[in-house]
């Protein structure tokens, strides 16, 4: 017996239904999972999915908001912690020119 029809089998026996795989949807921006969570609740809407699906996918869909706000948190603070390291060098040298500039008027 195929795997297919072995899958079939072992699904009509515990009531499982085989979904295809939905295509790919993008999720990289709060904006793609903005209209990810819109479409989920479109569909929730007008009965196509049940609430309760529903209402799993937009658990997931937070998770990935706040994946997506923590990673862009992350990358702006490392940005400024860099800039702010620069800043602290250049002033270091700019002390040591001023004391030894200082130091050779006396």
């Amino acid at each position: 017996m195929s795997r297919r029809k072995q899958y079939a089998g072992d699904c009509a026996s515990t009531g499982l239904v085989h979904l295809p795989t939905p295509p790919k949807i993008p999720l990289q921006s709060l904006e793609d999972v903005r209209r990810e969570a819109a479409r989920v609740y479109r569909e929730a809407r007008a009965g196509r999915i049940e609430t309760a699906e529903a209402s799993r996918l937009s658990y997931m869909l937070q998770g990935i908001c706040k994946m997506i706000e923590a990673t862009s948190i992350e990358v702006r603070i490392t940005a400024l912690e860099a800039q702010t390291k620069h800043i602290e060098c250049a002033g270091n040298f700019e002390d040591v020119e001023l004391i030894a500039n200082h130091a050779s008027a006396d």
